[in-house]
Parts: C-alpha cells; structure tokens; sequence
C-alpha cells in the first residue's frame, strides 16, 4: 500500500470498526473521515465507496442522517457491482434512513436486498450486520417476530465467525425483546 502513495494513511476502516464495536461512533467518524478526505483527494474510488459506507453508519448511529444519507449516495456513487461491502452497506443504512421517512415498504425491501447480496459472500459478519439492519426495520414496522429471527439468524452468525461483542449486542436486544413480551 505504501507503494501505491500513502494509501495506508488513508485507510481508517478496520480502527474505526473497532470504535464502532466498542460503542464510539465519533471516534470512528473522525477517522474515516480523514481517511475519505485523502481518498477524494488522490481519486481513489474503490475504498472511497466502503470508507463512505461506513461513514454513514457512523453518522446514522449518531442520529444524523441527512449526513449519512449523503455518504450512502457517495458511496453508492463510487461503488462497483462487485463490491458488496459497500452494496450490502448502502442498501443496509438506505433500509433504515426509509424507515425515518415513513417509507416502510421500500425500507423492507432495501433491507432484504442487503441480507440477500450478503448471504451470497463469506463474509459472515457483513450477512449478519444486515441481518442486524433488517430486524431493526422490521421492528419498526410493527413486524417484531420477524425481526426476531433476523436476529437470531444474525447471532448464529456471529457466533460462527467468533464476534463475541456483537454476539452480545444481538443477545441482550433478543433479551430486551423477550422482557417487554413477558410484560405484556
């Protein structure tokens, strides 16, 4: 990478996962978008599409979507057909940016497209951060069984690939859930 003109210091993704992971959407944010910024510099647009992506996750996470929802755009911009990281991200953050405008049909079907594109890669945590994503859609809409198998589809997932924190995120939602049931 170093060959290729700075582009490690460009490269914010996997310290500014681990800031999302740990629950600091800021702290990702500052570093992705110093990552962006030098990637528009240099015109790179294969990771400017998953920098991007990311970036908007960062934002919606923070409750500021119009920013998210024009990174999703940049992102979607830049991305190739083949690069289903930042597909699976944008349509996974567009799914819920949808539901906030009302539009819980389309927010289903971007958030089901995500989880489709996803089940076809091995990466199994990008299938299972669309699982995430569509249960939170379905959850809004009013669809709480569903969404609960998108999360539990979403746990045995990260527990196949051994991501015990967002495992844990999963569990305690499905708990939470099941508590307000038991409520009722």
């Amino acid at each position: 990478m170093s060959e290729l003109g700075g582009l490690q210091s460009a490269v914010a993704q996997q310290e500014a996962l681990v800031e999302l992971l740990a629950g600091r959407p800021e702290a990702a944010e500052a570093r992705l978008r110093r990552g962006y910024e030098r990637l528009e510099e240099m015109g790179e647009k294969a990771l400017l599409a998953s920098t991007a992506v990311m970036l908007a996750q960062a934002l919606y996470v923070q409750g500021r979507h119009r920013e998210a929802a024009e990174f999703c755009r940049v992102s979607e911009e830049a991305a190739g057909d083949e690069d289903l990281s930042a597909q699976v991200g944008c349509r996974a953050v567009r799914a819920k940016l949808l539901v906030l405008e009302g539009r819980l049909e389309a927010a289903e079907a971007s958030a089901a497209e995500a989880v489709r594109m996803g089940e076809r890669t091995d990466f199994l945590t990008l299938h299972a951060d669309a699982l995430v994503d569509l249960g939170e859609v379905l959850s809004q809409s009013g669809r709480s069984d569903a969404a609960d198998g998108a999360l539990r589809e979403a746990l045995e997932l990260y527990r196949r690939k051994g991501d015990a924190v967002s495992a844990g995120r999963v569990r305690s939602r499905l708990e939470a859930t099941a508590s307000r049931d038991r409520i009722r």
